[in-house]
């Protein structure tokens, strides 16, 4: 039974999203992790400022949708969460 994992596994999602980060490399990623029965990757990242996560989520492919969790700021660095999945 195909059940389209291959298309929809870790390794396809986070391909999906090598632009984004290329194109936003001020966004860091901390750590990565990807729940299977959700479909959803969830990223730890930080970056120098707000406005570089917004840049990121502006620049996701339109396949995607980002829920992003509360932003904290210390000193130089902004860290949050991301959780990303395939529409």
């Amino acid at each position: 039974v195909n059940t389209g994992d291959e298309q929809n596994g870790f390794l396809p999602n986070l391909n999906g999203l090598v632009a984004a980060f290329n194109e936003n490399p001020n966004l860091r990623p901390i750590n990565l992790k990807f729940d299977g029965k959700r479909q959803e990757l969830r990223i730890s990242a930080s970056a120098k400022s707000f406005q570089d996560f917004d840049k990121f989520a502006a620049s996701l492919p339109k396949q995607f949708t980002l829920q992003q969790g509360a932003l904290s700021s210390k000193k130089d660095q902004v860290t949050g969460l991301l959780t990303i999945r395939k529409k």
